[in-house]
């Protein structure tokens, strides 16, 4: 059951950082959101997540959205 746990855990992380590198987000960016999104969780403000995306696709040139 924990490796199952963990290879669904690296599978998202997976799929948002190529989702990331798509729109133009860099690969280190990518996982420095990843590691945000893990602190905020700890600080139970993982809503504010949702605007470092949002500023990092601007910062990327690119309007739209992703998804985890």
């Amino acid at each position: 059951m924990a490796n199952t746990v963990a290879k669904d855990k690296f599978q998202i992380v997976e799929k948002f950082v190529n989702s990331c590198m798509l729109k133009g987000i860099s690969e280190n960016k990518a996982f420095e959101l990843v590691e945000e999104l893990c602190r905020l969780i700890q600080q139970k403000r993982h809503d504010e997540w949702a605007g470092l995306v949002d500023e990092a696709l601007k910062e990327a040139r690119h309007g739209e959205g992703i998804t985890l």
